[in-house]
C-alpha cells in the first residue's frame, strides 16, 4: 500500500525530528523556551491548517 511505503520512506526523518523535539522539550528552562517551541509548532501546523 502507498501509506506503508510512505511510512517506510520517511521513518528516518520522523525519528530524527522526534529526537530533536524531545531534546528541545527536555531542555526547556524558561517561559521563553516554551514560547519558542510553541512558535515553532505554530510555524509548521499553522501553515497546514490554512491549507
Amino acid at each position: 500500500m502507498f501509506t506503508e511505503k510512505l511510512k517506510e520512506a520517511t521513518l528516518a526523518n520522523h525519528q530524527q525530528t522526534e529526537k530533536i523535539l524531545v531534546g528541545k522539550m527536555k531542555s526547556m528552562r524558561s517561559m521563553q523556551d516554551y514560547i519558542d517551541i510553541l512558535t515553532s509548532f505554530y510555524g509548521y501546523f499553522g501553515g497546514l491548517e490554512n491549507r
